[in-house]
């Protein structure tokens, strides 16, 4: 097709780099959510934990039932603080009195059949997987999957 799509900070990053000026060392997200008052720009070096984004901004993890970084429609969910934050534009995060998703409604990886399955089957990529007719892919994203 002859045509590429970029992040634009990437691009000025990149454009510096290449000019000798500065290295890519940091990162801007936004962090947004039904429980937040407006939604926070926060700019951290990258590999920075998503624990220290958070409480860099006064937030903890523990005060959401859900967090999704990349945003509530391409994002992953995410189960841990202790993520390192790459190359992410955003987090999303959900707090307990947000009404649940209805059951017919579509998947937007918010992770919640991952957390409820017993034994860590990455339900949400299965799903990703399936409507994108890839399912052969589906046992490398198990636990003790075939690689």
């Amino acid at each position: 097709m002859g045509v590429a799509v970029l992040d634009m900070e990437y691009l000025l990053a990149l454009i510096d780099a290449l000019d000798g000026k500065a290295a890519l060392t940091h990162k801007c997200m936004t962090i947004s959510g039904a429980g937040l008052p407006r939604a926070i720009t926060v700019r951290f070096p990258l590999g920075s934990s998503l624990r220290h984004i958070l409480n860099s901004q006064g937030l903890r993890f523990s005060d959401y039932t859900r967090s999704v970084i990349d945003g509530p429609m391409k994002g992953v969910a995410q189960f841990t603080d202790q993520t390192p934050i790459t190359h992410y534009n955003g987090l999303h995060l959900i707090s307990g009195d947000v009404a649940p998703f209805d059951p017919i409604a579509p998947c937007i990886n918010c992770g919640r059949c991952t957390r409820a399955c017993p034994v860590d089957i990455q339900v949400h990529l299965i799903n990703r997987m399936v409507e994108f007719d890839q399912i052969e892919a589906a046992p490398r994203t198990q636990p003790g999957g075939v690689p």
